[in-house]
């Protein structure tokens, strides 16, 4: 699937008919439709796009049925499983989240998709049951930024440590604790 930031359109491709490909269409349906509900919704603006850990953090996040019945209070609800088992599977292999590099730039989308689509999941899911508050801000500040200018490392990084501070090592140590509890 894809979502189309210029025109406003999703499209999407089936995958065929058997159950895992259902559950697929499904989750690709729902992954496009957020990108484009938070574009139309203000969540996102189109002419000042978000980093794209956010924008694809936020979409993974509603991949999953699940997500749609989660209470935001508990860390296990609404997990999408694909992406925690990828996170895990990362940080297993000894790969570093190295948050701040994700924040900084979309060029791990580019060097390792399943990674950065992993790491935006684990993130955006630890902001939103941890720092709700926190993480509305962000969005909101990510979203009012002047339309077709360039947004660039260093306003990215002030974007975000402006509402969650800049002590990284501990924002990573708790976003992996986070992550490790989740059953």
């Amino acid at each position: 699937g894809y979502y189309s930031l210029q025109s406003n359109r999703i499209l999407l491709y089936d995958a065929g008919g058997s159950a895992e490909s259902q559950r697929q269409n499904l989750a690709t349906v729902l992954h496009e439709a957020t990108h484009q509900a938070a574009f139309n919704l203000g969540i996102h603006s189109r002419f000042a796009p978000p980093p794209l850990w956010v924008a694809e953090g936020l979409a993974t996040q509603f991949e999953s049925p699940s997500a749609f019945a989660s209470d935001a209070g508990d860390r296990s609800a609404g997990v999408h499983r694909g992406w925690l088992q990828q996170f895990r599977t990362g940080a297993a292999d000894h790969r570093p989240a190295d948050l701040a590099g994700l924040i900084a730039g979309d060029g791990r989308f580019d060097r390792d998709p399943a990674a950065a689509y992993a790491e935006s999941w684990a993130l955006t899911h630890y902001l939103v049951h941890a720092l709700p508050r926190q993480f509305a801000e962000y969005l909101a500040r990510t979203a009012s930024r002047p339309p077709l200018k360039p947004y660039t490392s260093a306003e990215r990084t002030a974007d975000f440590v402006a509402s969650f501070g800049d002590n990284w090592p501990m924002l990573e140590a708790r976003l992996l604790r986070f992550i490790a509890e989740i059953n």
